[in-house]
């Protein structure tokens, strides 16, 4: 899917729920606009239309952004916060062409080196030892097997 050119914001108020249970919420901030909408603070029609602005001016920067690169695009038509299936916005000029991430690999490999980077979760001690222990015992296993 391609597309969703536009700006969303969102978050659960917890307000009344505090105050249904006599629960003091308190946060500081420094400068008028720091904290528009918090989700424990009393939401404001100022908070939202603080907000809003925000959120216009993020939308309105992404779409000067998307019709800067790509000039045969109809950008009010595609900065609805819309998504189209990957053919039709080939056919739309939202993106260059369509292939697998495999087919673009199998192509850069032929001009540079590719490498899998993989990470494990940190193991304690004892699930290290074990490991260690049973990679051990199945190659003493294997090898009494060909004798």
């Amino acid at each position: 899917m391609i597309g969703s050119i536009g700006a969303v914001s969102g978050m659960p108020n917890f307000n009344r729920f505090l105050k249904k249970h006599e629960i003091d919420y308190i946060e500081q901030t420094a400068g008028e606009y720091k904290r528009t909408i918090s989700p424990f603070g009393e939401i404001t029609e100022a908070g939202k239309a603080k907000n809003q602005e925000k959120l216009d001016q993020i939308h309105a920067l992404f779409k000067n952004h998307v019709a800067e690169h790509r000039p045969q695009v109809d950008i009010n038509s595609v900065s609805t916060g819309d998504f189209w299936p990957a053919s039709v916005a080939h056919k739309m000029a939202l993106v260059d062409e369509l292939r697998t991430s495999d087919d673009l690999l199998l192509e850069l490999g032929k001009e540079t080196d590719i490498y899998q980077l993989t990470s494990e979760e940190p193991q304690d001690f004892r699930t290290r030892l074990m490991k260690k222990f049973f990679a051990s015992a199945s190659k003493l296993a294997n090898e009494w097997s060909l004798l």
